[in-house]
């Protein structure tokens, strides 16, 4: 059985340190976070960020811990790679195949291992009258990130540089799945939707958006839930260059806005991030 820990991030440090104010000079990495509803900002560290306690954890008939999910699936496996790839791309570099692969699991978690979702597992179950056990939702997760990832892959993609002046904020739900229904965006649209887009954000610079195609969504559709993918699956990639202004940055803020359960997260409370959160999103001047 793991060692005891109890501190756990639904949303990683390390995806989280890019969007650092690295104007703030403090001993740890702080970033700054918008209330959902108020626009009220604070500095906190990034370790204190979109905390959750025990939300991982395993627990037998017994009331023993495992939190083997927590060390060494999260973090070992799902969010260690995330780095070097941002890394890669800031420092002008090309991500290999399989370091874009990781982008896309650490994607599939993110999108199974939020509280949301955890509470929507355990309102479903409510819904149909199923029993839904304290580990239920955890080992949903890790069940289901196999067959998001493939879905994933599947899609075409776009490399997004941020040349406009906005830098580009995240949330509590970073990966976010929506249609653009012409007067706004839907969220929350799932994997058999024609028009569900993603958008993910790597930093206040660079984000991934994707579009479903035939493939994918035929990819999807004839997937069946006993035929687990494996992880050295070859899946073929398509990610292109693309290049921000001022009206696409502003556009995927708000779905990355809308997205957030309680909190956003930005490198800066700067003068035009507090207009866009102020006016062009909250309504207030």
């Amino acid at each position: 059985m793991a060692s005891r820990t109890s501190h756990m991030h639904t949303v990683p440090a390390a995806y989280l340190r890019p969007f650092a104010d690295t104007s703030v000079h403090l001993r740890n990495p702080h970033i700054w976070r918008f209330e959902r509803q108020t626009a009220q900002a604070k500095l906190i560290g990034i370790r204190d960020v979109s905390v959750s306690r025990d939300i991982y954890t395993l627990r037998n008939k017994n009331g023993e811990v495992d939190t083997t999910i927590e060390k060494e699936l999260l973090g070992e496996t799902v969010e260690n790679p995330l780095p070097a790839v941002i890394q890669s791309l800031t420092s002008g570099g090309r991500p290999t195949y399989w370091q874009w692969r990781s982008v896309f699991v650490f994607m599939s978690f993110q999108l199974a291992r939020t509280s949301r979702m955890f509470q929507s597992i355990g309102d479903e179950g409510n819904r149909l009258g199923i029993d839904i056990g304290p580990n239920d939702p955890q080992l949903l997760m890790v069940h289901s990130a196999p067959f998001l990832e493939k879905w994933l892959c599947g899609m075409e993609w776009l490399l997004d540089w941020n040349r406009s002046t906005l830098p580009l904020l995240t949330s509590d739900n970073p990966v976010v799945m929506w249609a653009d229904r012409g007067e706004g965006a839907e969220l929350g649209v799932g994997f058999q939707d024609a028009k569900l887009r993603m958008l993910f954000l790597l930093t206040p610079g660079i984000c991934i958006t994707a579009v479903q195609t035939e493939a994918s969504l035929k990819c999807v559709h004839d997937d069946v839930p006993v035929s687990l993918p494996k992880d050295d699956d070859f899946y073929p990639i398509c990610i292109n260059p693309n290049s921000l202004g001022i009206e696409q940055a502003v556009k995927l803020n708000q779905v990355a806005v809308s997205n957030a359960e309680k909190y956003v997260y930005g490198n800066s409370k700067q003068e035009e991030v507090l207009f866009f959160l102020n006016d062009c999103f909250f309504g207030r001047s």
